[in-house]
């Protein structure tokens, strides 16, 4: 999957679960994780401001998904 932001403007992206039966339901796998993570560098590197958020669901998910992908980013 290609995800393109226009050059110049902030890109935010809602991250709110995998599973495709339950509106923000699930857990992120660490290599969707990583692909999201390469989305968020290139388009920082292209000088946009980046701003992600994880709100899975209330299985507390969403927080370890953030931190994963907080430290996928941190590298």
């Amino acid at each position: 999957m290609s995800v393109k932001a226009p050059r110049g403007l902030t890109h935010a992206r809602r991250l709110h679960g995998p599973d495709h039966h339950h509106l923000d339901g699930g857990s992120y796998s660490d290599v969707d994780l990583a692909w999201w993570a390469d989305r968020a560098r290139e388009w920082a590197a292209d000088g946009r401001d980046v701003l992600c958020y994880v709100n899975n669901d209330g299985a507390g998910n969403a927080v370890r998904n953030a931190r994963t992908l907080r430290d996928l980013l941190r590298g």
